[in-house]
């Protein structure tokens, strides 16, 4: 991912808008930032739906913090799979 990231709100020609506690908390795992950057679009897009999928804002904060967790170990793949399924967890 370069330095033309995009968060907020409206259209990203690149690729999906970062929630913004997403973006922040890539910001400090660059692990977890380079394996995001080297998704493609679609991709992208099924990870930020598994988090606005939140039901509670428990729910959101865990579903961001462990989208981080899972790009840092290259275990992307599993929320991919979850964004279906509510009992990920």
């Amino acid at each position: 991912m370069d330095n033309d990231v995009f968060v907020g709100q409206g259209r990203n020609p690149n690729g999906p808008d970062l929630p913004l506690g997403f973006g922040m908390l890539l910001e400090g795992e660059p692990v977890a930032k380079a394996n995001y950057g080297s998704l493609t679009n679609t991709q992208k897009m099924e990870i930020i739906q598994y988090m606005q999928q939140a039901k509670t804002g428990e729910d959101s904060e865990f579903r961001v913090v462990n989208a981080v967790e899972k790009l840092k170990s290259h275990q992307e793949g599993e929320l991919m799979r979850s964004r279906t399924h509510d009992s990920f967890y």
